[in-house]
């Protein structure tokens, strides 16, 4: 009986040894052929400096790269102020799609910021970031402005500060309220 129970289990045994051997011909990486991958434009994206309390956003483009539908089932940010968007539906073999992290600035100064996206393709899950400075209130920012001096000229840009022209406006006043008297 200990010789029937010993042969049976051996026969198991070499048929379950058999099914872990990839066909003959074939790589180590025919077992993962059909699975979904990712190919991103982009991983991370600088926002530059940006105004206190306006959304911004940051659009990350992929391509399935993979054989089979890749699923996203999760994009989480790493704090509150950021909100992430991304496709509910598989994305094919081949198609793109897109990932969208808004980042809603409150606080003056530096950030950096995570989305972690979580999906069927093999690995460790993907991380995007976003980074920047927000402005903060009463700081000076540069904006470009058109000026002219006569109409046969063309319009030529000329950068000031907020603070810069006010300055100018009211040096001009008294420069004028000088000559009149």
């Amino acid at each position: 009986m200990k010789k029937i129970t010993l042969v049976i289990t051996l026969i198991i045994s070499a048929f379950c040894v058999q099914a872990q051997i990839a066909p003959s011909g074939s790589s180590p990486d025919a077992m993962y052929s059909n699975a979904p991958s990712f190919k991103w434009d982009k991983t991370s994206h600088e926002f530059g400096k940006i105004t206190k309390d306006k959304p911004v956003t940051a659009v990350f483009k992929f391509t399935n790269s993979g054989t089979a539908p890749l699923i996203i089932t999760k994009a989480e940010a790493s704090c509150g102020c950021t909100v992430p968007e991304y496709p509910k539906e598989p994305i094919a073999p081949g198609q793109t799609g897109i990932i969208k992290a808004t980042y809603n600035a409150a606080n003056p100064g530096a950030f950096t910021k995570d989305v972690t996206i979580v999906s069927n393709v093999e690995g460790v899950p993907v991380r995007l970031q976003i980074k920047g400075e927000v402005a903060a209130a009463g700081t000076e920012t540069t904006t470009t402005t058109t000026t002219t001096t006569n109409a046969a000229k063309k319009p030529s840009p000329v950068k000031k500060s907020t603070t810069a022209a006010k300055t100018t406006k009211s040096s001009t006043a008294k420069a004028k309220a000088a000559t009149t008297k």
